[in-house]
C-alpha cells in the first residue's frame, strides 16, 4: 500500500527506535500487520509497551492481524480508509485552532486526540 484515497504511506518506516509497518506523515496515523508470532505473550506485552509510547508521542496506531488481511481485506481498507477521514477531521479542526466534543487536547505537544468516550 503506497497510497490510499490520496494519503501517502511509507512502507517499513522508521520512527524513533521503532520501524512500523505502514505510516502516513500527514495523519500521523500507523498501521501495524501482526502475524502469528504477535500471539505470544511476551511479544504481546512488548507490542503494547510500543504502542503506548507511539501514542504518546502523537500517533494514532492501529493493528490488524494477519488473517484480518487475508480474509476481508475489504474490511480492513474500509476501515483504515474510516480512520483517514477522521483524522482528516480532527487535524483539520486542530488547524483552525477549533476543537470538537470528541477531541482533547494532550499535554503541550499541541495535537489533538479522538475521546473514547463522551
Amino acid at each position: 500500500m503506497k497510497q490510499m484515497a490520496g494519503f501517502k504511506f511509507r512502507r517499513q518506516h522508521q520512527i524513533g527506535p521503532y520501524i512500523v509497518d505502514f505510516y502516513c506523515p500527514e495523519l500521523y496515523l500507523i498501521i501495524e500487520i501482526d502475524g502469528n508470532i504477535h500471539v505470544d505473550p511476551q511479544i504481546t506485552r512488548n507490542d503494547k509497551i510500543r504502542q503506548r509510547e507511539l501514542e504518546r508521542r502523537g500517533f494514532k496506531v492501529i493493528r490488524y492481524n494477519n488473517n484480518e488481511v487475508i480474509w476481508n481485506i475489504n474490511g480492513v481498507l474500509h476501515d483504515i480508509l474510516k480512520n483517514c477521514e477522521n483524522l482528516t477531521l480532527t487535524l483539520s479542526l486542530e488547524r483552525r485552532g477549533k476543537s470538537s466534543p470528541l477531541l482533547f487536547k494532550e499535554g503541550n505537544k499541541g495535537r489533538f486526540k479522538i475521546k473514547t468516550k463522551v
